[in-house]
């Protein structure tokens, strides 16, 4: 276990809020298919009544959101009156679909108060400050 300073949550009480037990990870190569292959996991899900807020899709890129977006709002409006939609209908708008930067900045500003106390930080309720990676690149440089 890792030591804690005075309100910081150690590491056994961190990790089951960002890996719930379960949870499942699936890597594909981008390439003919794959959107197809994902949308249709994605899909066969919410048919079995995975709440969508527990599904995180991690994209290389922001501009694929909306497809991914757009294929599970078509698959919710194809599904035949067997299906119930609204299973699909509530699926889709709650799965989290962001990037590997925006998922990470997230965990930043989730754990920045138990990270910045731990290490001492004079002000760890203070937001912290993101950089851009060309921000970063050419403060790097200057060092």
């Amino acid at each position: 276990m890792m030591p804690t300073a005075a309100g910081a949550a150690p590491v056994d009480t961190v990790l089951p809020r960002i890996a719930p037990r379960g949870s499942t990870w699936v890597s594909l190569s981008q390439g003919p298919g794959a959107t197809d292959l994902i949308v249709s996991h994605l899909r066969s899900l919410g048919l079995r009544g995975v709440p969508g807020h527990q599904v995180l899709l991690l994209l290389p890129q922001r501009d694929r959101r909306n497809t991914y977006r757009r294929r599970l709002l078509q698959q919710a409006s194809e599904v035949s009156t067997a299906t119930p939609p609204e299973s699909l209908r509530a699926f889709e708008p709650s799965v989290e679909l962001t990037t590997y930067y925006g998922f990470a900045t997230r965990m930043v500003r989730l754990f920045w108060p138990d990270v910045a106390t731990l290490l001492g930080f004079r002000q760890p309720d203070a937001d912290p400050v993101m950089l851009t990676y060309e921000t970063a690149q050419y403060l790097m440089r200057q060092v």
